[in-house]
Parts: structure tokens; C-alpha cells; sequence
């Protein structure tokens, strides 16, 4: 499950929260997450 969405309205800077559920070991599940906003260059 997951979700992308924002909290607030007109909130400056913009800013949008992404959730997201996984299932495994933790540490594994965050080198995906850093390797993924790595790939975005963000």
C-alpha cells in the first residue's frame, strides 16, 4: 500500500508525502528507498 499525496493547502514550499509499506528486513527495505531517490536525483 501506498500513497502520494499533500497534508496541507497552499503550504510554501510545496510539499507532498509519500507513505509506502513494505514487507522484509528493514534495512534492505531502506537501501531500496535511497537507491530510489538516488535514481531521481532529488
Amino acid at each position: 500500500m501506498s500513497a502520494i499525496h499533500n497534508h496541507w493547502i497552499h503550504e510554501k514550499p510545496r510539499i507532498i508525502y509519500l507513505h509506502f509499506q513494505g514487507i522484509g528486513n528493514m534495512r534492505d527495505l531502506a537501501r531500496t528507498v535511497k537507491a530510489a531517490i538516488q535514481a531521481t536525483k532529488s
